[in-house]
């Protein structure tokens, strides 16, 4: 996935969609989809969350 910015350098904010993009993908197996247009972006995250091995998921 390609993403780029408008933005001159330096003058960024966060983590940028491509660190994003690798964490929620590679790290954590989802998905992220990015749709813009003028003045309008939809972002969606999903991924699955899985109770740990060898631990209870119930908290007391």
């Amino acid at each position: 996935m390609l993403f780029f910015t408008t933005k001159p350098v330096g003058m960024g904010t966060g983590f940028g969609l491509n660190v994003s993009y690798f964490i929620i993908t590679e790290n954590h197996k989802g998905e992220m989809t990015v749709e813009s247009s003028p003045n309008v972006i939809n972002l969606s995250i999903e991924y699955l969350i899985l109770p740990r091995r060898g631990r209870s998921s119930r908290r007391y």
